[in-house]
């Protein structure tokens, strides 16, 4: 943990899965003591709840979740096996799989359908709204003077394959639920499963024979996703990206979660998944299509800050430096581009990704500007 997080007393991994999800938390005095939720109402000993979500008839009020949802929906395949005359009142059914709409490698016709009322980042909202609330019910019987705001970090899981527009998705659904007030607080962290369950193995890492410089794989096969990913063990306990499951992998990738919101400079670097760059202006070349040429003869191209593939600490910093177009220019606007290509020279293709960064300008020769932090890059 980095000494800007001074406020951090305790720590939540959770772990929104596409059948169940589950969360762990520890308090940084306590590091070891990572408490795994296992107690779901009159569902005991269990380390996870279905990802289920149940609404009333018009699809605006929330009944059921998780267990209880689940239930219901047998109760429903049972009544319509055996006799219509016993089905429930209720007319809406349970909701599943709705994690899967955030995968973009799944095609939308293979998609689960969703009640024409519903949309899937509501659904989400919804049931991490539930989930955060049982958090946050936990957190205070343990801790009674706990400031939710700022006193937890919280350590949000997913699934490698998940591109920075799911992470995105998936981080507004979660602002939404009311986990945190504001929207770009610096208490949520990102980490994908397998890496965290690769955190949870260096407790292990003994146990199977492990010494520094050796690889292992780490296999995550989920519900809905399949994980796989090697790291090599480092001195000091860390990781680098380049065995066996724990003993409990139900409960691997949510206490892997906490130990890295305890100590993230356990993750010593990572393989970026993607292509990160932004737009600049130049003269337009006989090597460039006559469709980019713009009206003045100009030409916006693709600038590449970092590559796919790209090991990078993190720590590290990406850096660039540009000059203004113009002596009186006070402004520049960066959009930062993201695609899984590795050769692109141009912005206009509809796989990019963009988000607008506005920057004062102030010493045009001596501004560098860092584009990247590596700690919420995958």
């Amino acid at each position: 943990m980095s000494e800007v997080d001074d406020d951090i007393r305790v720590v939540v991994a959770i772990d929104f899965g596409t059948t169940y999800s589950g969360y762990a938390y520890a308090h940084k005095e306590e590091p070891d003591e990572i408490i795994v939720q296992d107690s779901w109402k009159e569902y005991e000993a269990r380390f996870k709840t279905p990802t289920v979500i149940k609404y009333n008839d018009n699809y605006s009020v929330i009944k059921l979740w998780g267990y209880p949802a689940l239930t219901e929906r047998s109760k429903i395949k049972k009544a319509r096996l055996f006799s219509s005359s016993k089905l429930p009142k209720s007319t809406s059914i349970p909701i599943e799989l709705f994690k899967l709409h955030l995968l973009k490698s799944i095609k939308e016709s293979e998609k689960p359908i969703l009640p024409r009322k519903l949309n899937y980042k509501n659904v989400i909202r919804d049931f991490m709204k539930q989930l955060g609330d049982d958090v946050k019910t936990n957190l205070k019987k343990a801790w009674q003077n706990l400031d939710l705001e700022k006193n937890v970090l919280y350590i949000l899981t997913v699934p490698a394959e998940f591109d920075d527009e799911a992470i995105a998705t998936f981080r507004e659904c979660v602002f939404n639920a009311g986990l945190l007030k504001d929207k770009d607080s610096n208490n949520i962290r990102i980490i994908t499963e397998p890496e965290a369950a690769a955190i949870h193995c260096l407790n292990s890492a003994l146990e199977h024979n492990l010494t520094i410089g050796d690889s292992f794989m780490i296999v995550d096969c989920g519900g809905g996703t399949v994980d796989l990913t090697t790291r090599e063990l480092l001195e000091d306990k860390r990781l680098s990206e380049l065995t066996e499951l724990p003993p409990h992998p139900t409960t691997s990738v949510v206490k892997g979660g906490v130990l890295y919101g305890l100590k993230e400079e356990t993750v010593k670097d990572r393989v970026l998944k993607r292509t990160y760059g932004t737009d600049v202006v130049r003269n337009w070349q006989q090597s460039d299509p006559l469709s980019q040429k713009l009206p003045d003869g100009k030409v916006i191209t693709f600038e590449k800050l970092v590559q796919r593939g790209k090991q990078i600490s993190m720590d590290e910093k990406i850096v660039k430096e540009f000059r203004p177009s113009s002596l009186l220019q006070q402004k520049i606007s960066f959009d930062i581009y993201v695609t899984d290509n590795q050769d692109v020279k141009y912005c206009d293709d509809p796989e990019y990704m963009c988000s607008i960064l506005l920057l004062e300008i102030c010493n045009f020769k001596k501004n560098v500007i860092s584009f990247l932090d590596n700690k919420n890059a995958m």
